[in-house]
């Protein structure tokens, strides 16, 4: 899917839920909705950050900062 249709579908599908659902309901969704993107987000970036982690370990495993082992790559 382009850019432009992307946005073209989330537009269409937001209105269609804004004309379908009383307010308060469309609210609950919208809340929901920025935290299933939040949630993707801190997912992928800390896949990103466990993925450079590993390759800088594999490269020079002899200056490893303790710091840097602060947070646990899980997959």
């Amino acid at each position: 899917m382009k850019s432009c249709e992307l946005v073209a579908f989330i537009t269409a599908a937001a209105c269609k839920i804004n004309e379908c659902f009383p307010p308060e309901e469309v609210s609950l969704l919208a809340a929901a909705f920025t935290q299933l993107g939040d949630t993707l987000a801190t997912l992928i970036a800390s896949e990103e950050l466990c993925d450079k982690k590993t390759e800088s370990a594999a490269k020079d495993t002899n200056n490893q900062d303790e710091s840097a082992n602060q947070f646990a790559c899980h997959e």
